[in-house]
C-alpha cells in the first residue's frame, strides 16, 4: 500500500480544509489544481443544462456584446494534468485537438473553454478565444464568488421577509411594493458600480414572485343590472360610476375631475389630475392628508371622447360649470374611499356579485375589445404607455367572444360528417 509522507498528509488535510471555505470547489482534484503548489493544468468546459449553454462555443466579443457573464458555476473540470517544462497554452491547445490523451473525456479544446495553469502556486485562468487566449482573473476569484453568493442569499432572504413580515403592521407587503423596493435598491447599486465601488451582488438575480390575481370583469348582464340601478337614482356618485364605466377613468381621476375639464363642444374629458389620501409627515398631528397631483405617468394625461348618451346625462347634472364634478363645489371634494364605499352599496343593490371599483376600468376595456375597438386607441384612452400593457393587464375576452372567434374556423372544415 502507498503510504503518504507527513508533508503530503499535511498538504492533503490543508486542501480538505480549504475546500470547506470554497463550496464551488467540487473535488480534491480541483482543490489540488486551484489551491495546491504542484505544477498542473486543468481544462474546464461548459456544463449541459446550465445558463452557460447560452455562450457555449462563443467568443469573448459575442459574450460581452450580449451582456453575458462568464461564471465558474457554469463550468465543470474535465481534465487535470501535469504541467511539464515550458509547456505553453498553445501546446495544450494543440495536444487536446490533435493528440488527445486516452483518459480525456471532454470535447476537443474549443472557444469558450477555460484552461487553468498552476505554475507552482501561481494560478491563472485563460479563456479560449477565437484566435488567442484571454486571461480571466474573475474565474479564479473564489473569495469574491463566495461573497457574491452570500450577498445574493442575504438579499433574497430580506425581500422574502418583506413579503411576509414587512410593513407597519408586520403583516407583509404586496409583491408590487416589494418589487418597487428592489428596483430602488438595484438603481442604488448600479450607481455605486458606476462610481467604481465593488459590489458583490447588484440585485439583478433576485426576483420577486408575483401571483397574477384574476381581475373581476362585469358580465354584460351584470353591467345592464348595474346601469339600470344607476339610472333609477342618478345622483352625483352614481353618475361618477357611470362615467368610469364608460370612459375607463380611475377612481382618483374621477374624484379630481372638475367641470372645467369637461368640454361639451369637443365632447371630451381632459384628464390631468388625480386625488388621493396619503400619509402626513408634517408632524401637525394629522395622520393623513388629501393631495391632488398630476397622474402617475405622462401617458395618463390624456383626452377621452365622451359617448353622446353619457354626455347628455352629464349635461343634466351640470349647474354653473365650475368646481369639482362630483360635488359641484370649489371647496368640497369626494374622496376615493367614499366613492368605493358607494360603489360597494350600488353593487349590492344591483344584486350582482362583489366587485371593487377598479373592476369598472377592467370592464370598460373588455367591452371595448368585444365591440372591435382599435387597441392602440383604447391604450391611449386608458392612459397606458404601450399597447402590451392594455392587452396583458386589462383585456379579458369573454367566453362569448372566444366562442365567436372559434366559430370562424368552421369555414375551414372541408369534410363534414353526415348526421343520421
Amino acid at each position: 500500500h502507498y503510504q503518504m509522507s507527513t508533508e503530503e498528509l499535511e498538504r492533503f488535510r490543508n486542501l480538505e480544509w480549504e475546500m470547506q471555505k470554497y463550496p464551488q470547489i467540487q473535488s480534491l482534484k480541483e482543490a489540488n489544481l486551484l489551491l495546491g503548489t504542484r505544477r498542473t493544468f486543468g481544462i474546464y468546459q461548459i456544463r449541459d443544462g446550465l445558463p452557460g449553454e447560452n455562450y457555449a462555443f462563443m467568443n469573448m466579443s459575442f459574450i460581452e456584446s450580449h451582456g453575458m457573464q462568464i461564471k465558474k458555476e457554469d463550468y465543470e473540470l474535465v481534465y487535470v494534468g501535469e504541467l511539464f517544462g515550458n509547456m505553453s497554452l498553445d501546446d495544450i491547445f494543440e495536444r487536446f485537438n490533435i493528440d488527445r490523451p486516452e483518459d480525456f473525456r471532454g470535447h476537443s479544446l474549443s472557444v469558450s473553454d477555460i484552461v487553468v495553469l498552476n505554475e507552482g502556486g501561481k494560478v491563472t485562468a485563460h479563456f479560449v478565444d477565437s484566435i488567442s487566449f484571454e486571461q480571466l482573473d474573475s474565474f479564479l476569484n473564489l473569495e469574491e464568488q463566495v461573497l457574491s453568493e452570500l450577498a445574493y442569499e442575504v438579499g433574497e432572504r430580506y425581500f422574502a421577509i418583506q413579503r411576509t413580515e414587512g410593513g407597519c403592521k408586520k403583516n407583509g407587503l404586496s409583491p408590487k411594493t416589494v418589487a418597487d423596493i428592489l428596483s430602488l435598491v438595484r438603481n442604488i447599486l448600479q450607481f455605486a458600480e458606476k462610481k467604481g465601488k465593488s459590489i458583490s451582488c447588484n440585485g439583478q438575480m433576485i426576483q420577486i414572485k408575483r401571483q397574477n390575481k384574476k381581475m373581476r370583469v362585469l358580465s354584460r348582464s351584470e353591467q345592464e343590472k348595474l346601469c339600470e340601478y344607476l339610472y333609477s337614482d342618478l345622483n352625483a356618485c352614481n353618475l361618477g360610476i357611470l362615467v368610469c364605466l364608460f370612459t375607463g377613468l380611475r377612481v382618483g381621476e374621477v374624484c379630481a375631475l372638475r367641470w372645467e375639464d369637461i368640454s361639451f363642444s369637443e365632447k371630451a374629458i381632459h384628464v390631468h389630475h388625480t386625488l388621493q389620501r396619503i400619509q402626513n409627515r408634517n408632524g401637525d398631528g394629522k395622520k393623513t392628508k388629501v393631495i391632488i397631483t398630476t397622474p402617475k405617468s405622462a401617458c395618463s394625461i390624456r383626452t377621452i371622447p365622451i359617448p353622446d348618451e353619457l354626455l347628455e346625462l352629464i349635461a343634466l347634472y351640470r349647474t354653473d360649470g365650475k368646481g369639482y364634478f362630483l360635488t359641484n363645489s370649489e371647496q368640497k371634494i369626494l374622496e376615493p374611499r367614499t366613492m368605493q364605499n358607494h360603489f360597494k352599496r350600488a353593487i349590492e343593490k344591483s344584486s350582482i356579485a362583489p366587485a371593487n371599483f377598479h373592476s369598472l376600468r377592467h370592464t370598460f376595456a373588455t367591452r371595448c375589445v368585444e365591440l372591435g375597438f382599435d387597441v392602440k386607441s383604447l391604450s391611449e384612452i386608458l392612459g397606458h404607455a404601450s399597447v402590451n400593457i392594455t392587452m396583458n393587464r386589462y383585456v379579458h375576452p369573454s367566453m362569448e367572444l372566444k366562442k365567436k372567434n372559434m366559430q370562424l374556423l368552421s369555414s375551414l372544415l372541408t369534410v363534414k360528417k353526415d348526421i343520421h
